[in-house]
Parts: structure tokens; sequence; C-alpha cells
């Protein structure tokens, strides 16, 4: 009971603080907390940087070449963290992802200063030093005591476990889980103090939860005779475990707090070819994962599977860069999955879904049957890697449908959002991109560096599977990459449609892009028309012919280079060109060498060059040619010594440019008085996917037969390159292999080159689909072309946006044909 004088005490401080006059200490000013983790002692010391928060020192873990991490929980209110640069004497300027936080600090020395008023996950680059990675996470709510009624501890009696990371303890520790698991009243705990513990397998049953204080580490061992073999991934020849997994059905699992579970994957990878899956949720169901950070895993680190009801929180995934198949979560043949508020870190993709079938090798030991992916939602997170930021595929063996990426950051990637459908024949329904800063596109994957990838390949031959609903919006593109970016389908029964782009700002630009054309989507095929939101412009239409000045009708060489070593061995000539007036010249009374050359900045894809040439002969070297196109290789077609008394076309069919220009140009080392004219020079967009069949394969192209299968793609003996297509079959055949085209409206010539033994009852190039009925066709017939020879279709007038083009062979037995180096230009 309070009395008289306390209560008037009492009485007098609330008068002092509704009238403004009574002063809190600071201390007592703002609620914010700073929980600081001990350092596991296995882990070294950052040499690059100390960080504090609040004045308080967190420890910094020096990790790889590319980033050292620090980790701490923090409470809301305003948080003044410090870095330290320790090796600078100054620091010159700095960067902070997520940049749409617009945090801005402030340099003294080598200290950077800023505020955060929410616990985040950042990522400062300071020029010339590896990047830090601040994992400030929430403050616990919930963590249990390390003690008590159902609490499971793993270092108290009679499980006794070694902490000193000295000693295995999977017996401890599945003792306590076991122990948990029979726990009558609700979820037992299995506690796990700070300290170092070598582990096992350990199999999670229902109604666990596995707590890990902040400053534990579970450490994987890299040996695998402490593990069970789960699985072979074929690809690599590698073993691999399930290290810390559910038992088949179990249901109500958890594992939480702010420990350490490290996968030692460079260790196990290298030493013993050797890698874990670290958490993998085998057929469960009601699983919560939330708080602890994930590191260092040699093969995909979170592979949840066949499961439902799944939510991952607050989950850090601190992979390496010199390693990969480290995903960071994929989720599997699952349902209902929410993956919030993360941080994602590796060589490999730290987000995707995939579906798989029972052959496959990781999948092959799964229990039921394979099963779609449902209703995934990634939210609130962090992608650093040099493969996709967020991704659906490669794996599409089953359905998938419903899946969100959103209100999230791309620190760098080599593709910052996409689809890869390029395993199996499975629909995908319902894709969302939604609020997504795509802050860096700094390496190359696959040929591919870009800020959006939307793709189906068929990469196992199946014939793909359609894309049905993409759904891109509230795209914030910092930097677009330097290739194209692809929306491209497999086929006229693998299309991708129902496709809306929404509020795309590309760089540069604080205004939506009004067509694909500006976001730099222009590597595409097999899709429905877009719809793209404010506001839908024209596509343009870039010209015919991308050379400058190609038919010299300036009367000059202007938009061209010229060089000899010999004076002037180029001249523009008048009369007896190919078409117009004026031609180019190269011929000098001495011996010389003559180069005329222009670089063009053209945007990525496909090209074909050709020019006219007349030539005396005898010249060392004459040939066009191409270069700088994203490749070390320069591409030629040779005149070289021949004679050429009237003009003759010379043609590089296939420049696959990837960095956004091309050189091209002739060259002549001749003799005394050698001359060669060259006219109508033209660089023209090749809109054939897949012209040469350098991927190998017939990506690009569907098929079609009455004897299962009368078509392959042949190494050697090409027109240029490496691959051609073949037709033969032992018996007699039919065989189709053609392509569906979206392409502007114009007129359009289509060539392939041919070789045939002959003998066939029909065998011919065709376009039809074009906007007319009639099916336009250049015809090799019966008879045999032992050489490479070119068949032509002109003057192709497409009127509804499209051309279907291929190659038609109605054979008797053993009949072969080949095909190479397809083009479709508008003329």
């Amino acid at each position: 009971m309070l009395t008289r004088k306390k209560l008037l005490h009492v009485m007098m401080i609330v008068t002092l603080l509704f009238s403004g006059m009574l002063i809190l200490p600071p201390e007592h000013a703002s609620a914010n907390t700073i929980a600081p983790y001990a350092k596991p002692s296995i882990y070294p010391s950052s040499s690059v940087f100390s960080l504090k928060a609040n004045g308080t020192t967190i420890p910094v873990i020096g990790y790889t070449n590319e980033y050292d991490y620090a980790h701490f929980s923090m409470s809301a209110g305003t948080t003044t963290i410090e870095v330290t640069a320790l090796g600078l004497s100054s620091i010159s300027s700095y960067s902070i992802t997520p940049q749409k936080l617009n945090i801005s600090g402030s340099i003294s020395g080598n200290k950077l200063t800023f505020t955060i008023q929410n616990d985040e996950y950042l990522i400062v680059k300071i020029p010339g030093l590896r990047a830090l990675v601040i994992a400030a996470d929430p403050g616990e709510v919930g963590a249990p005591s390390s003690s008590g009624t159902g609490i499971y501890n793993v270092t108290s009696a009679p499980y006794n476990a070694d902490s000193s990371g000295t000693n295995m303890n999977t017996t401890a520790f599945q003792n306590a889980i076991n122990d948990a698991a029979n726990y009558a009243g609700g979820q037992g705990i299995v506690y796990v103090p700070t300290g170092v513990y070598k582990v096992g397998n350990l199999e999670l049953k229902s109604d666990v939860a596995l707590y890990l204080q902040g400053g534990s580490v579970l450490r994987f061992t890299g040996v695998k005779s402490d593990y069970t073999v789960h699985w072979h991934k074929d690809s690599q020849n590698r073993d691999v475990t399930w290290w810390i997994y559910t038992q088949t059905g179990a249901n109500n699992v958890k594992i939480y707090g702010r420990g350490t579970i490290d996968g030692n994957g460079k260790y196990a990878v290298e030493t013993n070819n050797f890698a874990s899956n670290i958490i993998v949720p085998m057929a469960t169901t009601n699983f919560t994962f939330d708080g602890p950070l994930i590191r260092e895993s040699g093969s995909w680190a979170v592979t949840p599977a066949r499961s439902n009801d799944l939510t991952f929180k607050n989950m850090k995934i601190f992979n390496r860069f010199d390693m990969g198949e480290n995903d960071g979560i994929d989720v599997n043949e699952s349902q209902n999955v929410w993956v919030q508020h993360g941080i994602g870190i590796g060589l490999d993709d730290p987000y995707t879904t995939k579906t798989w079938d029972q052959a496959t090798d990781i999948s092959r030991d799964w229990p039921g049957s394979p099963e779609v992916v449902q209703n995934v939602v990634f939210d609130d997170l962090i992608s650093w890697t040099y493969c996709y930021g967020y991704k659906v595929g490669q794996g599409m063996r089953q359905n998938q449908s419903d899946i969100t990426f959103k209100n999230s950051v791309v620190y760098d990637s080599s593709i910052g959002i996409g689809i890869h459908h390029k395993w199996g024949t499975g629909t995908l329904t319902n894709v969302t991109f939604d609020n997504i800063d795509i802050e860096r596109v700094s390496t190359e994957n696959d040929k591919n560096r870009t800020w959006a990838l939307f793709y189906v390949q068929n990469g196992d031959g199946w014939g793909g599977g359609p894309v049905n609903g993409l759904n891109v919006k509230n795209i914030r593109v910092r930097n677009q990459g330097t290739t194209a970016g692809k929306l491209k389908g497999h086929s006229d029964t693998t299309m991708i449609s129902n496709i809306i782009f929404d509020n795309i700002v590309m760089p540069a630009s604080s205004t939506p892009a009004t067509n694909l054309y500006e976001m730099n989507i222009t590597d595409r095929a097999y899709h429905t028309p877009v719809t793209i939101l404010p506001v839908q412009t024209a596509e343009p239409v870039e010209p015919a012919n991308l050379a400058a000045n190609p038919g010299f009708e300036t009367g000059d060489s202007s938009g061209w280079s010229q060089w000899s070593n010999a004076g002037t061995s180029y001249q523009i000539e008048w009369g007896g060109t190919h078409s117009g007036n004026w031609k180019l010249a190269h011929e000098n009374s001495v011996a010389y060498k003559s180069k005329t050359s222009q670089v063009r900045s053209v945007p990525n894809g496909n090209y074909t060059l050709s020019v006219w040439v007349r030539s005396t002969g005898g010249q060392n070297a004459l040939h066009l040619y191409a270069k700088n196109y994203g490749s070390t290789t320069e591409l030629q077609a040779v005149v070289g010594s021949t004679a050429y008394s009237s003009w003759t076309e010379f043609i590089i069919p296939n420049i696959p440019v990837t960095n956004g220009q091309v050189e091209i140009g002739v060259w002549s080392d001749a003799n005394v008085n050698n001359w060669a004219a060259f006219d109508d020079f033209v660089l023209s967009r090749n809109y054939v996917n897949n012209p040469g069949f350098e991927t190998g394969n017939t990506s690009g192209w569907s098929e079609w037969n009455n004897v299962g299968g009368a078509q392959t793609v042949e190494w050697g003996g090409t027109h240029s390159g490496n691959w051609k297509l073949a037709h033969e079959y032992s018996t007699a055949y039919k065989q189709k292999t053609h392509q569906v085209l979206s392409v502007p409206n114009g007129t359009y010539k289509l060539s392939v080159w041919f070789r045939s033994t002959g003998g066939q009852n029909a065998l011919h190039l065709y376009a039809k689909n074009y906007g007319s009925s009639t099916e336009l066709q250049a015809t090799v017939g019966s008879a045999s072309v032992p050489s490479w020879t070119l068949y032509t279709i002109d003057n192709i007038p497409v009127t509804n946006g499209q051309i279907e083009l291929g190659i038609w062979s109605d054979a008797n037995a053993n009949n072969w044909a080949a095909m190479d180096d397809f083009i479709l230009i508008r003329k």
C-alpha cells in the first residue's frame, strides 16, 4: 500500500511529466536494444572491417574474397552504424544496398557512419575493398529458456554434447530430438547453447523445435563416413547428403534462433568430393524456419521437397563465389510456401522454384510421387549472385503455378529476374515479379548479362512447355546489363502468353518504358502480344540495312574508315557498279594492304553481313569480315585469289552480337595492280533462332515426323561453324523442321545452304503463314547436291507480323540432306 508521502511523490512526477519539466536521462530516451553475438571460435575476425551499432562492438567475420559479414539483432528505433575500414587511412566513396532506402552516411577518415530506423540486411561497398554484409535481425521474440519443462538442452545430462567443436555430437542431438518429439505438452524444444557442434545427419520429427542460440554453430564435417549418402549428383559425379532433414510425414517442425548452420562446403567438396543439402524439409507439413544464418553450402542449401505450408523468414544464406551448384533456397514440388525477409548470396541462384520427375538424380529417393509447385511467395529479399537474382526453373518436369517475387532487391547478378524453362514439358502459370529493384548486372551466365530473361529452352529435347500469365510490374532497372533481354517461347505450342509489363523504369529514365525495345527486350520469339502499362507505343522498326553508306552513293567513303600501308590504295569509283552509281575499289601500282571498315552499334542478336565483289584475282588475301561483336573470333567470307569478272555475293550468315556492336569491313593483302571492287554492303538482323545450330541442338526449332525421329544435329562437315541439321532415316520417312517467328511487317528474304545425297520424293525450303495462304518454296527436289549450295525464297510479303519457315523432306530409306546457316532478313 502506498503511504501518503509516496503518493504525493508519484503525483509530483506525473505533474512534471505532463508539464514537460522532467527530463529523462539519454539511456531511457529510446527503447532501441542491440544484441551482439559472440564470434564463434572457428571463424577469423575480419582484417578489413570493424563495426559498431549504437556504440556496441559487433564481431565481423572474415569470410571470402568477395565479402565479410556481421550479424546481430536490434529492436526498432534509431541505430547508428559505424563501419571502420581497417586498412585505409580514408574512405573516398561508398555505396549502401538497398539503394532504395537512400541511406546517406558521413565519412571521417576511415570511418563511415550512418543510421537505420529498423532491422535491415545491408551490403556496404567501399571501392578497393571486399563488401561488408551487415545482417541486422529483428529482436528475438519467444526465445526459450535454456532449461525447463519441454526443453532439451543438448549440453545437459543425459545428452552432454561437446560444444568445443572437437567431437561428434550426432547421437546426443538425435536423442534430444527424439525426446522432444515424445514431449506430451506440445512442441518440445531442443536447445543449442553458444558453442561449436560437429553433427552428422539429424532427422527432425513432428512437434520438434530446434533452437540455436546466437553464437552457436552446427558444423558439417565434410567427411562422407560421418553421413548417409542420400543421392548422387550426376553432373558433378558427387555424393550428397540431406544433412538436417525432416522425417517423412512430419508435422509442426521449427528451426529458429540466431545461431549458424555451417555446411563447410569448400572443404567437403575440394577435399572429399562430398556435399550437403543443409536443410531439407522432406514430405513435411507446417514447417517454420526463423532466424539462423546458413553458410558455405556445398550443394543446394535449403531444399524443401514435396512439402506444404512452409515459412522461411529472417533467413540469411551466405555462400561462396568460388564454388558452384550452391543455390540458396530451391522450392521443389511444394505448395503454400512463404520466403520472407532474407538475404541470399552465392555463385548460384539464391531464390528459385523447380519441379522434377522420379528419375532425376536429386529426386530418385524422394518419398511419394512428383508434385506441382503452387502458391509460392518470395518477399522482401536481397539477392547477390553470378546467376539469376530471382528465377523459376530450370526444372519444369511438373507444372508450376502462382509464383510471386516481390518487394525485393538484386544487388548483383548476371540475370536480374527470369524464367528458365529448360528441363521438362510442364506448364508454368501465373508468375509475378513485383516491386523489384535491380541495382547491378555485372556478370555473365551462358552468354547472358541482362536484367530480364524469360525463356523456354527445351534443353532436354522434350519440346518444352508453355508459360501462361507473366506479370512484370513496378521494376526499377538501374543497370540493364550488356546483352538483350529475352522473351522467347520454344514453338507455336509452347509459347509465352498473357504478358503484362507495367511501370518498368529503365536506367537514366524517370518515366516507365512504353515498348519492349525501350526495355532492351529485343531477343523475342513465340510469344503472344504484350500489354505495356501505363502507356504503350508501337515497337520501332529498325532499318533493314544497318550498314552506313552501304553503296557509297554519297560519292565518298562517309561512314567508313580507311587504312593502307601504301598510300591511297582505296578509292570511290564511278560506274561499273552492282547498283547505283558508285562503288569502293582497292588497287595500287605497288604491293599493298588495305582495309575499309566501320563499327556499328546494334542491338544484341544474330546478324547477317554480305557484299557484292568483283576482282582481277591474284591477291594474297581478300575477304569480307566481322569482328569485335562480343567474341574474339573473326568471321570471314573469303574471296581469295580467284578472279570474279561479274558481281558475286559473299555472305557471313550468322554473327552472334552480344556486346551491342560489330566491326565490319573488307581486307586486301594484294600484289601490284591487283584490283577488287565492292558494292552494296548489307548488315541485317537475322531473325531465325539458332540459325546455324551452334547450340549443338534444335533449340528454337519445332519438328514433326512420321517415323519417330528423322532429324539430328550433326558435328562437322558444315557450311560454317561446328554443327548442322540433317534429315535421314533407315526407312522411308517424312520430316519437317520449322519455327514460327514474330517479325515486323515488310518484305523478307529467306535462305539456307543445302547438301543432299538426292533421291527424295520432295525436299524444299518453305515459308508460309505470313499473311497469305500461299506457301512459297525453294525446291531442292531429288537432285544430288554434293557441295554446299544456297537456296533462297525472295520477296516474302509479311503482313500479319509473323512467318513460319522450315524444311520439308519426303524421303526414301537412307536419303540424307543437310541444312546449315538459315537466314531471314528484312529487305
